[in-house]
């Protein structure tokens, strides 16, 4: 049996190197995001609004543990004739508190801007079309995490990215200079190519 133990620890010592995956230098990752968005007062009920699109995710990697993250994404919603877009690009550090592995956990804290834009249909003097809209945009910023899944060395999947994200759309700014806040909650899922 003693004899047994020194090879098979010998073994598995030199298996360790084939269970550690090698640190990609990035990913470039397009796919899904959904938007639960915080509905200021002014435009409830009800209190939130879901908002569906398409994000894209840029990854540089600069250790095992810590990288860059570029999140944008563009999400809707079209509800009696009324359309809400919402875009947000943001950047910031992202950390890999166990490094790069088959399955790859990472955190960030993200920062940028974001765009809010609303089209509906009114019979208004001086609306040509029918519709009448506004655009507004906001300093954003979004804390969060999500799950890695790698297939190939070169091909993984983003299985979950969950944030919380805040934008200030002025839409209850009525001269007083009091702007209120939207709270979001954002999903996304992606599928990863690396290099």
């Amino acid at each position: 049996m003693r004899r047994l133990l020194g090879p098979v620890a010998l073994l598995m010592l030199a298996s360790l190197p084939a269970i550690a995956q090698e640190t990609p230098p990035g990913e470039i990752g397009i796919g899904y995001t959904y938007r639960s968005y915080g509905l200021p007062a002014i435009q409830q009920p009800p209190s939130r609004l879901g908002l569906n699109g398409a994000n894209i995710t840029i990854d540089y990697n600069f250790k095992s543990w810590l990288g860059v993250a570029l999140d944008a994404d563009s999400t809707a919603n079209t509800s009696n004739g009324a359309n809400t877009t919402i875009g947000v690009a943001m950047i910031g550090p992202q950390i890999y508190p166990f490094g790069h592995k088959k399955v790859t956990l990472f955190v960030h804290s993200l920062f940028g801007g974001g765009r809010y834009y609303f089209r509906f249909p009114c019979t208004c003097s001086g609306v040509s079309g029918g519709n009448a809209y506004f655009t507004q945009y906001s300093f954003a910023w979004a804390v969060g995490g999500g799950v890695d899944y790698t297939i190939r060395p070169n091909v993984g999947i983003r299985l979950g990215q969950f944030d919380f994200e805040q934008v200030s759309f002025g839409l209850q700014d009525f001269g007083d200079g009091a702007v209120p806040v939207q709270n979001n909650w954002k999903y996304s899922a992606a599928l990863l190519l690396r290099f």
